[in-house]
């Protein structure tokens, strides 16, 4: 779902950084739900069972997500159910699509996870996602993405020839990906 936002809304917001976020979406922007009463997530102080630590991690990995480290979770606890937030570090392959398939090669280092210390269980993650991320699911996932999003992309004629672009390195990485994340104990 889409909402189109005003730049103004962002002058009533008292934080310096969300604030000149508000203001720089102006237009068209993904529309999401708030999770009114969600606190952030506090490994000191949550629990995470090695299977869903595992999932996560598993699909980090698989979206290259370097921003869900301790410092940083980009995690939400609501009604006792742990949230992703933040996926705007992911798939950063996008800045540099010659090198994409290159980039998706790579391993996943997942030492600094936010969920490390939950002795995430990848291997059981993998043969339950893995079978799902498949050519189809992906071309009916991107196929939900705004033309307009994606339209004037330097080296890409039409939308859905990057809708392709973003959907390859994903696909790349399903096969071998529970065995290239590293720094796990």
């Amino acid at each position: 779902m889409t909402l189109d936002l005003d730049p103004v809304l962002g002058l009533g917001e008292p934080d310096q950084q969300v604030q000149e976020l508000l203001r720089s979406s102006g237009g068209a922007n993904l529309g999401m739900d708030f999770l009114s009463g969600a606190l952030g997530f506090d490994p000191l102080a949550f629990t995470v069972s090695p299977e869903e630590a595992g999932r996560i991690v598993w699909f980090d990995a698989l979206v290259n997500n370097v921003d869900r480290s301790w410092r940083n979770p980009n995690l939400l606890m609501w009604h006792g159910d742990l949230w992703l937030i933040d996926h705007g570090a992911t798939m950063i392959w996008h800045h540099n699509w010659p090198g994409a398939r290159t980039s998706a090669a790579r391993p996943y280092v997942a030492a600094d996870h936010a969920l490390a210390r939950f002795t995430p269980d990848v291997a059981t993650a993998a043969a339950a996602l893995a079978p799902k991320v498949t050519a189809e699911l992906l071309a009916e996932v991107t196929a939900e993405i705004p033309d307009a999003w994606l339209t004037g992309e330097p080296g890409f004629d039409t939308p859905d020839l990057l809708r392709e672009a973003y959907a390859a390195p994903l696909l790349a990485r399903v096969p071998s990906l529970h065995e290239r994340i590293e720094g796990l104990q």
